[in-house]
């Protein structure tokens, strides 16, 4: 329910399912660009862009033709802010630039360039009736860290 906060029990099952399916994989990448060399000199018929629309708008530049899925389960998603900070010097200046980049003709043509979506202007990253389960801090990052090598360590 809670995949940001997982029990002992919980991270148990994860790893046997995980280290269960490795067989599956043929590499882990730790960059967008190593999977994009993946993709181009492999038969590969499924990759985890876990670098978002982004990924996919560099996969599909260099002729892959891939699509980006959003799974029932939910998607993983952030969202990035702008903020008027307390004792800001030009609070009118900071109001204008923050209205500008939300404005629809430069949040579409961000989007156009990165992939991102954004809040203004329609993507076909996430439909209206995605379920988006935003990104959390999780119960110990060094745990996490320690279990995903303990996966791709495994035979």
């Amino acid at each position: 329910k809670d995949p940001f906060n997982l029990s002992a029990e919980q991270m148990a099952v994860v790893k046997a399912k995980l280290v269960e399916l490795k067989g599956n994989v043929l590499s882990f990448y730790t960059t967008a660009d190593e999977a994009q060399q993946i993709y181009q000199n492999n038969d590969v018929a499924l990759i985890w862009a876990n670098y978002g629309q982004q990924q996919v708008k560099a996969l599909q530049k260099i002729g892959a033709h891939v699509a980006y899925i959003n799974p029932s389960e939910g998607a993983l998603a952030r969202l990035d802010n702008w903020v008027i900070s307390k004792g800001v010097r030009d609070k009118d200046a900071a109001e204008k630039w923050i209205d500008f980049m939300l404005s629809k003709k430069v949040s579409g043509a961000l989007s156009e360039r990165t992939g991102f979506g954004n809040t203004v202007v329609e993507s076909s990253s996430a439909g209206s009736n995605d379920k988006l389960v935003w990104l959390n801090n999780v119960e110990d990052p060094t745990k996490r860290s320690d279990l995903w090598n303990e996966i791709k360590a495994a035979p």
